[in-house]
């Protein structure tokens, strides 16, 4: 996929992210991939420490952008995307 010369790849949760930044790094920008089963089934520090495995494993000097590794299910709880926002928020500064 990056050899497609795109700008930005998404990754859905099955992908080894940090093959990913890693095969990515310096030519394309990885977007995902947080597991979308946490947006229904999954508790609140289960989404919070899926969000920093993320961030750490992927943001350091990539451009990393974190987002649900695919669709959100219409079925998810506001409050579960409002967890995944507020982890976003608390997490996703990085340098």
């Amino acid at each position: 996929m990056v050899e497609t010369g795109a700008a930005a790849i998404s990754v859905d949760e099955p992908t080894n992210l940090a093959k990913a930044v890693e095969v990515a790094r310096g030519k394309a920008v990885v977007i995902g991939n947080v597991n979308t089963n946490l947006f229904f089934l999954g508790s609140k520090d289960d989404m919070e420490k899926a969000i920093q495995n993320c961030i750490d494993i992927a943001a350091p000097n990539s451009g990393f952008i974190l987002a649900s590794g695919c669709e959100v299910p219409g079925i998810a709880p506001p409050e579960k995307i409002q967890w995944f926002m507020n982890a976003a928020r608390r997490f996703g500064r990085y340098q």
